[in-house]
């Protein structure tokens, strides 16, 4: 029978994607003795209907087990409605998520049970869990089993077990505290201790609602590294009060989480039964209905003027109150406003973002530290060389009274600019260049300052030139190998043949090479020279090069 279930789930999958892939998230089997041999049995299933696929079984199989863990008999229970559960939460302020659905359906049977040894063993199973479950090794292929234990007459001749008094919320705040009434009652009057459990495994994608339920023992999910039973949702970790079945946790993680609660009876200190609860959390960010924003700029430098921005949201009206201890009317109730501080200084503004007044426990309040500093001032120097004509070294300091980083924007008067703070440039032509420099304190307002231009003169006149051809044929034309250029302190030039013999050098500039070495006249072609030279006696600048002679 189960392998017809199996190729049935199969096709179905291939034509409807994850047939049984996300819809169940709670559950919990409850037992009434009615008197004599009579039970009702009660079983309380949760889906989830914003994600899941398949609806409630119809009917529902609670299979019913003797302590050898064999099948005694299946009741089908029919289906007979079901109900959404609202999306509530025990915030005024915030705002109720509305991506999420669950329903919930009861189904409800009596049964006659002749007293055995041991008792009898309760159990539902269903497949499958959601997908995006983060606290269980792969979710989707474990399903639920909903469990409960009715105990031998010999130990209690009248026995229900305990019903959870409230369901908890389909939904809990990321990193604001749960704190939820998940007692019992226990019409027998027995004692109650409130505990933790690992959910129990059910079925899976072979056989996803199991007619009837496997036999137990049943194995308890596996959970993912980082959870356990006594941590199963991340953040500050989840716990029940033993006594009073209080549960408090504070999630810090968004998500979907299996989280298991127990409560067990006991009569005369003898443990006599539990009632298992096996849900799905669902952590969500839950905004607000009014948030306070006010933000301004790190720092303000020079004017003391602020304008204050308000991203805040939800609110019908707002109250600034500026920081400044000089006067009493330091206050506003515009939205976006300015205020002029008397002086440089730290300044603490706050902002009450006002909700209705219906709910004045929602108001909110932010507040911002003003930093007003001096003036950001700028500045560059410049340096020229008189051997490297057109060679210009530039350097920026600036006032920065902030701590911030500043950025630099150059414009170098020859169409190119730079960004640095301080660099080497090279024009490549001689005359008057409009050199301006903006500097800016990044994230300050205010901060930032311009020098409009200063004037960078290259002489085209003191560059040195030296000649790549010569002709040495006594026309009194070109007839020399000789560098031109400004007054230098110190030079030197020395000029190869081929085959790297010295043919010519000098210390003097006014000199050059006639084309004439070991008093012969040099035969016509490349030569190579080499010219190490400083105009000012601190700064060496070296060339090499060739030069042809041509007779």
């Amino acid at each position: 029978m189960r392998i017809w279930k199996y190729i049935l789930v199969f096709l179905v999958s291939l034509g409807a994607g994850n047939m049984y892939a996300t819809h169940i998230v709670g559950g919990e089997l409850n037992y009434k003795h009615l008197g004599g041999f009579n039970y009702e049995l009660r079983l309380t299933v949760y889906r989830d209907c914003y994600t899941g696929v398949p609806p409630f079984d119809n009917p529902a199989s609670i299979g019913i087990f003797n302590m050898n863990h064999v099948l005694v008999q299946q009741l089908l229970v029919p289906f007979i409605n079901s109900s959404v559960l609202p999306g509530t939460i025990n915030d005024p302020c915030t705002q109720v998520p509305t991506d999420f659905c669950y329903e919930v359906t009861t189904y409800i049977d009596t049964v006659y049970l002749q007293p055995i040894p041991g008792g009898y063993q309760l159990a539902y199973q269903r497949c499958c869990r959601n997908q995006n479950i983060i606290n269980l090794v792969n979710p989707l292929e474990a399903g639920a089993t909903y469990y409960a234990h009715i105990p031998d007459t010999a130990l209690i001749i009248s026995d229900s077990n305990p019903v959870f008094t409230n369901w908890p919320p389909p939904f809990i705040c990321a990193n604001k505290p749960l704190i939820f009434d998940h007692s019992a009652t226990d019409i027998d009057g027995d004692s109650l201790v409130y505990g933790l459990y690992d959910p129990f495994h059910g079925a899976d994608y072979s056989d996803p609602m199991p007619q009837p339920p496997y036999n137990p023992p049943y194995t308890t999910v596996v959970w993912q590294s980082l959870y356990s039973q006594s941590n199963m949702l991340g953040g500050v970790p989840l716990a029940i009060n033993s006594q009073t079945g209080l549960l408090t946790a504070t999630p810090s993680i968004l998500g979907y989480f299996v989280i298991g609660i127990k409560v067990s009876e006991y009569l005369n200190g003898i443990l006599i039964g539990e009632t298992y609860r096996d849900f799905q959390f669902i952590v969500k960010a839950c905004p607000s209905y009014v948030v306070a924003s006010a933000v301004v700029p790190q720092i303000v430098c020079g004017e003391p003027k602020v304008i204050f921005t308000n991203q805040s949201s939800g609110a019908s009206s707002y109250l600034w109150n500026f920081g400044d201890t000089t006067t009493v009317s330091d206050f506003s109730t515009v939205i976006t406003p300015d205020y002029l501080y008397p002086s440089i200084g730290t300044y603490t503004a706050t902002l009450i973002a006002y909700a209705t007044p219906s709910l004045p426990q929602c108001n909110d309040t932010a507040s911002t530290v003003v930093n007003i500093t001096n003036a950001f001032k700028t500045e560059f120097s410049f340096q020229t060389f008189p051997c490297n004509v057109g060679k210009v070294n530039f350097t920026s300091s600036s006032f920065n009274p902030t701590s911030l980083p500043v950025s630099y924007s150059w414009d170098l008067g020859d169409g190119t600019s730079s960004n640095l703070q301080a660099f080497e440039h090279v024009y490549e032509t001689g005359g008057n260049f409009a050199v301006t420099l903006t500097a800016n304190a990044i994230g300050g307002s205010g901060c930032a300052d311009s020098i409009s231009s200063q004037i960078v003169y290259i002489d085209p006149k003191s560059s040195t030139f030296i000649p790549n051809t010569f002709t040495p044929n006594g026309d009194g034309s070109n007839d020399v190998f000789r560098v031109r250029g400004p007054l230098y302190k110190f030079f030197y030039l020395a000029v190869y043949n081929r085959w790297g013999e010295k043919v010519f050098d000098t210390e003097d500039a006014t000199s050059g090479w006639n084309g004439v070495y070991s008093d012969k006249s040099s035969d016509p072609g490349v030569y190579g020279y080499y010219l190490k030279a400083s105009c000012d006696g601190a700064e060496y600048f070296e060339k090499k090069g060739n030069v042809t002679l041509i007779r």
